[in-house]
Parts: structure tokens; sequence; C-alpha cells
């Protein structure tokens, strides 16, 4: 009997740590603790822009909604509108943002998967800055060479059921 007790103690501790362990393994950013630790938190879109001889080499780690996806001979460009991140990296769904940037992967990347509208976390190295033409405006971009690139997966639309169980009786009882 005593056995038994000891036995279901010790199950209970290895399925508590089990549990414990996934839920921090879920919470964990996406991006490794090695670029988290080489990035600039504090370094701006703006800054950048503003002093980009300043900042070239710097490390940082951006979020945001993917405008466009070009692929050019060797890498592919991804035209990113910023979004403040979340504890996991992952950007925040506000209507704040610093502006577009410029990230540089090297080789392929397919656009029907890195399409308009998908969220990404990109960790990487500052190059500098680019200027093109956002219909007649001449844009300034900071542009970053990928070290890592997470694509979040796409969330399904929540679908609300507004007839409620109670309130569709209590209304039904009004007209009989």
């Amino acid at each position: 009997m005593h056995y038994l007790y000891v036995n279901m103690k010790i199950t209970r501790l290895i399925l508590f740590s089990l549990c414990a362990a996934c839920m921090v393994a879920g919470c964990a950013p996406v991006i490794s603790r090695e670029m988290h630790l080489a990035a600039d938190s504090q370094v701006s879109i703006s800054e950048i822009i503003e002093h980009p001889d300043s900042f070239k080499g710097s490390t940082v780690i951006w979020a945001g909604i993917i405008i466009e996806t070009k692929n050019l001979s060797g890498h592919t460009i991804i035209e990113v509108l910023h979004r403040p991140a979340d504890y996991q990296d992952r950007p925040r769904t506000v209507d704040v943002s610093e502006g577009r940037f410029l990230a540089r992967k090297q080789g392929f990347l397919d656009p029907a998967v890195y399409s308009p509208g998908r969220e990404v976390t990109i960790a990487g190295t500052v190059e500098g800055i680019m200027t093109s033409a956002i219909g007649e405006y001449e844009y300034t971009y900071p542009v970053i060479t990928v070290k890592e690139i997470y694509l979040w997966s796409v969330e399904p639309e929540k679908v609300y059921n507004y007839l409620h169980y109670p309130s569709y009786y209590h209304y039904q009882w009004q007209y009989w």
C-alpha cells in the first residue's frame, strides 16, 4: 500500500512538471535568446532614418504586418509595416506604428506564403537606409539583414453566436 502511495506522488510530480514545462514553452518568445541578448530594444525606426551610420551593424528585433514580398536575384526583400510586439514577439493588433522597414533575406521566400497581411517577427542587423516611392511620395526605409524570421500562423476568424438561449426564449415569449 505504501508503494502505491509513493508511486502516485511521483506520477503527480512528473505530470505537474510536464504541464509547467509546456506552459512555459508556450509563452516563450519566437526569436532565440541569443538574438534577444544581442538586440538593442531601444533602437527605433526613426532613429535609424535620422542617423543610419550610427546604428549600422546594430541588432534589432521588430514585428509587423507584411506589405509586400519581392524576390530578387539571390535574396528576398520583405516590406513590413512595424507594429509593437507583445511578450512573445508577436505584433500587437493596435493602430500604432513607427513606420515601414525592409527586411533583406538571403535566398527565396515564397510571396504566396509571405503574403500581404501576414504577421511576422524579424531579428537582424541594420544595413542602413533606402529610399523608394510609395505612390508619389519618396519614403525612407531602414533596411535590416535577416538573421531570424518567424511567420505567425493565421488565426481563424472567430464566430460569435449572438442568439443566446435565455434571451432567445425571452424574446419569443413577448410575442405569444
